[in-house]
């Protein structure tokens, strides 16, 4: 993103880097109730943009390779609908453009 620019859309790059690492533990609750704990950290990175002058607009566009990191805790619980899961985060290093999430709820299934 360009910095003082109107325009704050995600760009994408030809490069990135990520790591992911995650951890599940039982929370004491009986079992029948299908509810689990985690905790999970990642960092990562996009950058390498074909075109980082912006096309004509000015200023240019920040195209280094800036690491983001966030940590959070997660709840899971096995349910009939299939298995839901509620992330609940924290944003470490970040840029002062980007949008923080804190919340998070996924469904899925397994087959």
């Amino acid at each position: 993103m360009a910095v003082g620019a109107t325009n704050e859309d995600a760009l994408g790059g030809n490069y990135f880097a990520a790591a992911h690492l995650e951890a599940s533990f039982p929370l004491g609750l009986p079992e029948e109730y299908g509810i689990s704990g985690g905790a999970f950290v990642e960092a990562g990175s996009v950058w390498g943009l074909n075109n980082t002058d912006g096309s004509g607009i000015n200023p240019p566009v920040d195209d280094d390779m800036h690491i983001r990191t966030v940590a959070g805790l997660t709840l899971y619980w096995t349910t009939p609908l299939g298995p839901l899961r509620f992330d609940f985060t924290r944003a470490g290093a970040k840029e002062s453009y980007d949008l923080e999430k804190t919340f998070d709820f996924t469904i899925a299934t397994k087959f």
